[in-house]
């Protein structure tokens, strides 16, 4: 009689245990995506000075992303960096790190190694976005700090 009680327990328990892990995961991997009017960032509020990123784009009729990984000068906030315009070389205020282009949806991993850019001081991390047919930036995401 015990031995049927555990395993009726235990049928019971596993699955339900297993719902609740993956019902409360979050997300670790440092996701930007882009959607149709602008992009998001889901992972971690802090980051390794190496990491691998990955850059969803949703299809959304643009004709061309961008996105750039940034640094900002004191007193400058995400809300200045989201409408900045689409020119190269940003306004003297943001250090651009590194940056990327696609024209496809798609799922693209990118490496990031901070440790061995030489414009990476300290300082959070932004990232700022851009579709190639619009003349400001689409949006921006941060403060995502990096562990020393």
């Amino acid at each position: 009689m015990k031995q049927l009680l555990f395993t009726k327990i235990t049928l019971f328990t596993l699955p339900l245990l297993f719902l609740i892990a993956c019902g409360s995961k979050t997300s670790y991997e440092p996701t930007l995506t882009f959607h149709e009017n602008g992009c998001s960032y889901s992972g971690p509020a802090t980051v390794a000075s190496e990491f691998t990123l990955t850059w969803i784009i949703e299809d959304s009729g643009h004709s061309g992303f961008v996105y750039a990984l940034v640094t900002l000068d004191l007193g400058k906030s995400v809300q200045d960096l989201a409408t900045i315009p689409a020119e190269d070389p940003p306004p003297s205020w943001v250090t651009k790190l590194d940056a990327d282009y696609q024209t496809n949806p798609g799922t693209y991993p990118e490496s990031v190694d901070l440790s061995a850019n030489a414009r990476f001081h300290e300082g959070p991390l932004y990232f700022v976005c851009f579709f190639t047919d619009e003349d400001f930036a689409m949006g921006a995401v941060g403060p995502i700090d990096v562990k020393k």
